[in-house]
């Protein structure tokens, strides 16, 4: 019984707390749908705005693609935003009107005016796309039913269905940091693939803000390193992509660990290295050919027997070129790669120049007389060279023809078909019939054309000259990462015992006004460590400096700049004289930009007792003095004038200061200004026995300057 009324006592108090728990959610329930009423009534309106964005060419169609991104906010009262929102759209413009008679200025103008999407200062974006638009190719027919309206995104299905890459989803494809996990899977493709994954991977990294999220992703870094690691002898594309993907980090202090753990300094050196070789390998053989060619165009104008003198000179040559043949064929693997130069720079923007396609279309006819006497000095790697840039140099043309735009299409057969071409000149060559001593009329009958062999010549110059341009490049970007990874002591000592100074001068050969301004900044740099200046020394660096000093302003400062850090040597200093660069850096002297460095070179090199007199020869010692009178300000320049005092410690140097009433000038302003750094100087002009005449005139302004100063004390 007792059992049985607890029972129920239990159940009671079950459904009491049921009772209340379900009356608290009725309550809960009626409270939220009143708050929201409120809230919703509270909501008094709703405000949009947009930003403007990029504007694209349509892959396919006579269209603009304008992206933009929608702003929206629901405002209960002013100032008190209660819900927000933001979204990425797009809209299309299609130019129904453009043909080949439109002018795009005046459609331009058009556009801007009806779309409130597009910005005035974006007109002359515009006005070039518009005009890229009218000169167009059409687009397949199968490729273009395959694009809906405004689907930007479908350009993969528009490659699916042409059979080849667009050229257009090259230029306008924009890399998203949502999407890297496909950029890696690129890493792990064909070449080709790998190109472009690395080149999307570079769109990243060239926003500071992606920098973060790519350090601590490590399977973009690992993959990126990996690829460097194995594959930077194939492509230069590709090489000079990573590259510049690490330049992004080491432009940050706080991503320097990036560089040091996956070792890229070292690999970059190993890069230089093989392609400044490589360079010098490419020279050497053109070289070759060109002596080649003028000793069979001598042997062409002789007789018989200075034909057969001539053959047998060509044949000896092969025999001692026939050793490098090999070995210039494994290195040279690969002179001009997939893509066309990117836009590198750090710091400028680089596009290509338009070239025109040579009148001879092809180069087979050259292929077939490799075996030629006076065309065998043509060695493996020139063939390759030749080839492959033949066809980088097809693609600059479809460039000019087709808009920036097509040439990854015209690009994206150029390893196979350098492959082929070079294993054909191969053959060709070894397919030619050797010559014995005893048959003479083989090499009597098959003389070469030395004209031909000029054009050839002429045309494998050129495009050596392309394939130089686009090695730059990578050289550019390679040095320019080390320089700023160079902050740390250690590493900088470790570039020194892997011959970065050698590096660097032999860099300093080339044309390239980029790449000489980083070069001389780096070695500007290394120059004030005492072991990399006797580097420097020992490797005639002086000698390569003068025709620097031609250049534009900026890299003739920066020359400027390492012969200072230079010339506290007094070797260096004795051969900065042997060269010449006295008369050049008196020139200087006038240019306000240069002037003040120039004048610390100049004392640097007076300090010498040989060198000071070598300052007559030079228009210096009139412009020093000059200068010092013709200053407006109370004190002198203290370098300038240190320079005049140790000038005029030699008796020839002082007797050109006190010309033309000189003297009496130097007094009246050491006397108004009280400078007592020109007083020093007219001191040791009168050290001299044979300008001491010339004092006589101011003794008594002396004595009476004296005489204040002593009743002063």
């Amino acid at each position: 019984m007792l059992l049985a009324s607890l029972f129920h006592l239990i159940a009671g108090l079950a459904l009491l707390l049921f009772t209340v728990h379900y009356i608290y959610y009725v309550v809960t329930a009626l409270q939220r749908s009143t708050s929201n009423s409120m809230q919703s009534e509270d909501a008094k309106y709703i405000k949009k705005r947009w930003k403007g964005g990029t504007i694209e060419p349509h892959p396919t169609e006579k269209a603009l693609i304008v992206n933009y991104k929608l702003e929206a906010a629901v405002f209960g009262e002013p100032g008190d935003p209660m819900l927000e929102d933001k979204k990425d759209c797009q809209r299309i413009i299609r130019l129904k009107s453009l043909n080949s008679k439109t002018d795009p200025a005046v459609l331009a103008r058009e556009v801007v005016e009806k779309c409130d999407l597009i910005h005035r200062s974006q007109l002359s974006d515009i006005e070039q796309i518009i005009y890229y638009l009218k000169n167009r190719k059409n687009a397949e027919p199968s490729a273009s039913s395959s694009v809906g309206v405004g689907a930007v995104g479908s350009q993969r299905s528009v490659s699916r269905v042409s059979g080849k890459v667009s050229p257009m989803m090259e230029t306008t494809e924009k890399a998203s940091i949502r999407n890297i996990d496909e950029y890696i899977e690129l890493l792990y493709e064909d070449l080709s693939e790998k190109v472009k994954g690395s080149r999307l991977i570079l769109q990243l990294a060239r926003d500071p803000d992606n920098l973060e999220e790519l350090e601590k992703n490590e399977a973009v870094l690992s993959a990126l390193s990996r690829v460097l690691r194995e594959d930077w002898r194939r492509s230069l594309d590709l090489s000079t992509n990573i590259i510049y993907i690490f330049f992004c980090f080491s432009t940050y202090t706080s991503f320097h660990s990036v560089i040091v753990n996956y070792k890229i300094g070292s690999l970059c050196m190993d890069v230089i290295d093989y392609e400044l070789r490589r360079y010098d390998q490419m020279k050497h053989d053109l070289d070759a050919r060109k002596s080649g060619g003028s000793v069979a165009a001598v042997g062409q104008c002789a007789g018989e027997s200075a034909a057969v003198a001539t053959a047998t000179a060509i044949d000896r040559r092969d025999k001692e070129l026939a050793t490098g043949l090999r070995s210039s064929s494994e290195q040279l693997d690969t002179i001009i790669d997939q893509e066309k130069p990117k836009e590198m720079e750090p710091p400028r923007r680089r596009i290509p120049e338009l070239k025109q396609r040579p009148k001879s279309g092809n180069w087979g006819s050259f292929h077939a007389g490799v075996g030629l006497p006076g065309s065998t000095a043509m060695s493996a790697s020139l063939i390759k060279a030749h080839s492959m840039n033949n066809s980088y140099h097809e693609a600059l043309s479809y460039e000019s023809a087709g808009g920036t735009g097509s040439t990854v299409a015209a690009l994206s057969s150029i390893s196979t078909n350098a492959s082929t071409d070079s294993l054909s000149g191969l053959s060709g060559g070894a397919a030619s019939t050797p010559q014995t001593p005893g048959s003479t009329d083989g090499g009597a009958t098959d003389r070469p054309d030395p004209r031909k062999q000029k054009d050839d010549y002429d045309k494998i110059n050129k495009q050596f000259k392309l394939f130089a341009r686009k090695q730059e490049q990578l050289l550019r970007v390679a040095f320019y990462l080390l320089l700023n990874i160079a902050e740390n002591v250690k590493l900088e000592e470790k570039m020194r015992k892997k011959h970065i100074v050698r590096m660097l001068l032999k860099a300093l050969e080339r044309q390239n006004f980029d790449l000489l301004v980083l070069v001389v900044t780096f070695l500007k740099k290394l120059a004030i460590v005492r072991d990399n200046k006797d580097e420097m020394c020992e490797l005639n660096i002086v000698e390569k400096l003068p025709r620097l000093l031609q250049s534009q302003k900026d890299l003739v400062q920066m020359t400027l700049k390492l012969l200072f850090n230079l010339s506290f040597d007094a070797r260096l200093r004795a051969k900065m004289i042997r060269v010449g660069l006295l008369p050049k850096l008196v020139t200087f002297l006038s240019d306000d930009k240069h002037h003040g460095i120039v004048t610390k070179i100049l004392y640097h090199m007076s300090l010498d007792d040989k060198i000071k007199s070598m300052f007559t020869y030079t228009d210096c010692v009139p412009v020093v003095v000059d200068l010092l009178l013709l200053n407006l300000n109370q004190r002198s320049d203290p370098d300038l004038i240190a320079l005049g005092i140790n000038l005029a410690l030699n008796r020839r140097n002082a007797a050109m200061m006190i010309e033309n009433n000189r003297l009496h000038n130097l007094m009246s302003r050491a006397f108004k200004c009280q400078d007592t750094m020109i007083m020093k100087m007219i001191r040791n002009i009168s050290v001299h026995d044979t300008l001491r005449m010339h004092f006589v005139d101011f003794v008594g302004d002396l004595a009476k300057i004296l005489i204040e100063l002593l009743k002063a004390k």
